[in-house]
């Protein structure tokens, strides 16, 4: 997947209509983007040599490539910006909704109200 086609899979999450979360999650989308393009392109570069190098002469002795370091923080940025992401939706879903529970809970408060003034 590219650049374009995640930040499109992103975007497509949000209701097109709800401005408030696309101005909150535009720079966080753009970033998550780039992360992930960032991401594909090292784990594709390192895909043959593996994680870690060991010295020829002496396989005790070995190193990590300086791209895996990269990549495992760029996995852990990737990570944090796409759970703020999930934490903006989140809320904004929760803020919408109004199902059977919620509908429930305002008749049994309506209910419970004219009881007392009974």
């Amino acid at each position: 997947m590219t650049y374009k086609e995640h930040k499109k899979e992103l975007t497509d999450l949000i209701d097109e209509n709800d401005t408030i979360t696309l101005t909150l999650t535009k720079g966080l989308i753009e970033q998550a983007s780039l992360l992930y393009q960032q991401i594909c392109d090292i784990q594709d570069k390192i895909k043959g040599l593996g994680h870690i190098q060991f010295k020829k002469d002496n396989p005790a002795i070995q190193r990590e490539l300086p791209a895996s370091k990269v990549l495992t923080r760029l996995q852990a940025q990737y990570n944090a910006t796409m759970l703020a992401i999930h934490r903006i939706l989140s809320k904004s879903d929760m803020e919408e909704k109004d199902d059977d529970f919620d509908r429930f809970q305002k008749s049994f408060k309506d209910r419970f109200k004219k009881s007392e003034t009974r």
